[in-house]
């Protein structure tokens, strides 16, 4: 079957990609679900979203408004995130207390599960489901993007977005690639990250998050499904497996803070689950956002690495 718009990746990236998509297309047109050929295509069973393990705070520390391009785009990013989730009505989004050494703020966390579940149910308004798994992405000699998949089957398109992630890289892309896409992925690296996770522990009816100034480790608990996350590693090169030694150390840090601040004990440490993903991180945390086709006419994007602000990102570059 050939779509007329398709999206690889179905976490925070492809999702936000989608919903963006139908309010750009049915902004000014009268269309019906059954008058269009939208997909995502998404094998979460095999390959399950980066953003399902994700701490996901949206908070504004570090981002200096007006500091610099970057700076903007980020304080951009956040405020539509804020937009949007109250336009698309997304769950999973609550208000909590951040603090980092002396700094305070009233921040947001994300019950990822959630939120994305009510990002998908927005987009199957217009888009349709594929779960598959994409082995290769090719260009026919009539200009259509052909996407083979694992199976033996394939579909075509005439516009695809490429959204999920490091999984990018276990696709082969059979086109000649574009020198911006080619730039950064020279730089880009798997960044994995883990955290601990202790379920059915109650701190409260308000979630909160503490971060550590003097070391990477915070807490981070979300009072509506009653979790608690103590994290998060944040590792580099090939290796993949979570570094136990250091989420022991951040663990022990965060129970001699809470001890010290009389908050209630930690669970054992022998209850805890190790969550985490592996991010793509770019040269100076940029993502890549354009044209990987050399041939720009050929409707071929990517959406990838949006790395730590990858809730946020999301709504601002396709905007």
């Amino acid at each position: 079957m050939d779509y007329d718009f398709l999206i690889i990746g179905g976490g925070i990236c492809g999702l936000v990609a989608a919903n963006s998509f139908i309010d750009q297309e049915t902004s000014q047109k009268n269309i019906k679900r059954d008058s269009v050929h939208w997909a995502v295509i998404s094998a979460q069973a095999l390959r399950p979203a980066c953003s399902l393990n994700s701490l996901a705070i949206i908070s504004s520390f570090g981002i200096k408004e007006g500091a610099s391009e970057w700076a903007q785009t980020l304080a951009h990013a956040r405020l539509e995130f804020y937009r949007k989730s109250k336009l698309w009505q997304l769950r999973g989004v609550s208000e909590i207390d951040y603090q980092n050494g002396e700094y305070h703020e009233v921040a947001h966390l994300i019950e990822p599960q959630e939120f994305l579940t009510s990002l998908k149910e927005r987009a199957a308004n217009y888009f349709s489901f594929l779960d598959k798994l994409v082995v290769s992405v090719s260009v026919d000699e009539d200009s259509f993007i052909v996407i083979n998949y694992q199976d033996g089957t394939r579909t075509r398109t005439r516009e695809l977005l490429i959204a999920n992630g490091y999984g990018y890289e276990t696709l082969r892309l059979d086109f000649p690639l574009a020198q911006k896409f080619l730039d950064w992925k020279s730089f880009a690296r798997r960044a994995p990250g883990y955290y601990l996770l202790f379920s059915n522990w109650d701190g409260g009816d308000r979630g909160y998050v503490f971060e550590l100034p003097e070391s990477q480790a915070k807490i981070v608990y979300r009072a509506e499904d009653k979790k608690l996350l103590i994290g998060s590693t944040t590792q580099s090169g090939d290796f993949l497996a979570p570094d136990l030694a250091t989420l022991h150390t951040y663990y022990l840090e965060i129970q001699k803070f809470m001890q010290a601040s009389n908050r209630p004990s930690l669970p054992n440490i022998s209850g805890a689950q190790v969550q985490g993903g592996v991010r793509l991180r770019g040269r100076k945390k940029r993502p890549f956002a354009g044209p990987l086709h050399q041939n720009e006419s050929i409707k071929l994007r990517g959406f990838l690495g949006p790395y730590k602000s990858g809730y946020t990102l999301p709504f601002t570059k396709f905007s």
